[in-house]
């Protein structure tokens, strides 16, 4: 491992594709625990097929990298289909769990959710120093099955959580509540 930079630690999604809810994955924890119990160096994210791993790679995507226009996400899936048309963002923020097929189809019956708000949150530890950390995240609302303009994307030098984010689990329903 490096000893300068930062290394990212946690990912905390927040109603991110068919993520419902809050979802936490803590990649390494910094522990005093001695040189035979250090950090691994990588870590690799594995699931069987449909179990949303290209779904947190594309969450860590659109995280780090601010023209989502331009990136081509959910690739893998369609290049296995045999389908061309990726996935966008309004599809991981409503939850969107069923193609159309070009028949006219209600929302309720394409997406997961209605009205709330979805986040991404990646907080990274500084590799020499770990009770450094920087948190960047980016937020969406939607109503309706519709997503809204507004939208949020942050950088912090705090460890910051989903939790206090969303006090009581409660989220926050417009960017002015952010």
């Amino acid at each position: 491992m490096l000893d300068s930079g930062f290394s990212l630690s946690r990912v905390e999604l927040l109603n991110w594709g068919n993520f419902h809810g809050y979802q936490k994955f803590a990649l390494h924890e910094h522990t005093n625990s001695g040189p035979l119990f250090s950090p691994p160096s990588a870590s690799a994210i594995l699931g069987i097929n449909g179990s949303g791993k290209s779904t947190l790679i594309d969450a860590l995507m659109i995280a780090l990298l601010p023209f989502e226009g331009s990136l081509k996400l959910g690739v893998t899936n369609d290049v296995e289909g045999g389908g061309g048309g990726g996935r966008t963002v309004k599809d991981y923020v409503l939850g969107k769990h069923s193609s159309s097929t070009g028949v006219a189809m209600e929302p309720n019956s394409i997406y997961g959710r209605k009205d709330g708000c979805s986040l991404v949150l990646l907080t990274f530890s500084h590799n020499a120093h770990p009770n450094r950390s920087l948190t960047l995240g980016r937020a969406w609302w939607y109503q309706n099955h519709k997503v809204s303009d507004s939208q949020v994307a942050f950088l912090t030098y705090k460890d910051l959580r989903l939790e206090s984010l969303c006090p009581d689990k409660r989220t926050p329903t417009t960017a002015k509540a952010f």
